[in-house]
């Protein structure tokens, strides 16, 4: 029965994953570069050991890029990530407005945090974002042209035709894309996309008034 349960737990926390992130087929490799302390052999066997008794399974490579030796034994002590309050905010405010998932958001949190830590979990609260939504589908900017990024993910650029691109200069951005501005430096967006560039190029999407920085996006590109 127990095991019968987790199951099912695992399964609402999947809908709930694929609800909020189905459109993510563009990640950038290498965007889970978080942490840069080793892990102990002793702490990887442990690791190892409890995800064979709890029944779970991660990538350990990938984790032990996402996640500090401190972060994983909290996780071996409490059995869950340790978040920071506003990413769990962010959470329960994400699935509290779901259309589609109907599930008590202190219930979700409770298990999601069982499965994700707080960088995989901002990652993915990034790409349903504003600012990930339009890295990763673009926008309708001026004359209603589409501005994206190119399908090679190297630049912006806006769609003027049946599969016409015209690469579009970082400069150029704000005026083509009513609503977008920088942070700071005129920078590509883009290059989120690409493991071999610099990931930090913040902007601002004003929608309906609110040009704000949503928080996943202020803590990868640490504002």
């Amino acid at each position: 029965m127990k095991k019968y349960y987790k199951i099912c737990i695992i399964s609402i926390i999947s809908i709930i994953s694929i609800y909020l992130f189905v459109s993510l087929t563009k990640v950038r490799v290498g965007f889970e570069n978080y942490n840069t302390e080793k892990w102990s052999d002793d702490l990887i066997m442990r690791f190892t050991r409890f995800q064979d008794a709890m029944n779970i399974q991660y990538n350990m490579e990938e984790l032990q890029r996402q996640v500090s030796p401190q972060e994983a034994e909290y996780f071996l002590i409490k059995g869950r990530w340790d978040w920071p309050e506003e990413l769990k905010n962010v959470y329960m405010d994400k699935i509290a407005v779901s259309p589609i998932v109907k599930i008590d958001p202190n219930f979700a949190l409770d298990n999601a945090m069982q499965i994700y830590n707080k960088n995989a979990a901002t990652e993915l609260l990034a790409w349903n974002s504003k600012e990930g939504e339009f890295l990763l589908h673009g926008g309708f900017g001026k004359n209603k042209n589409l501005v994206k990024c190119s399908d090679n993910m190297n630049s912006m650029v806006k769609i003027v035709g049946p599969q016409v691109e015209i690469e579009i200069k970082p400069e150029d951005i704000p005026n083509e894309m009513p609503g977008f501005s920088f942070v700071s430096t005129k920078c590509n967006p883009c290059n989120i996309f690409n493991s071999d560039n610099d990931v930090g190029c913040p902007f601002k999407l004003n929608v309906e008034g609110d040009d704000s920085i949503s928080y996943p996006w202020k803590k990868i590109w640490k504002l």
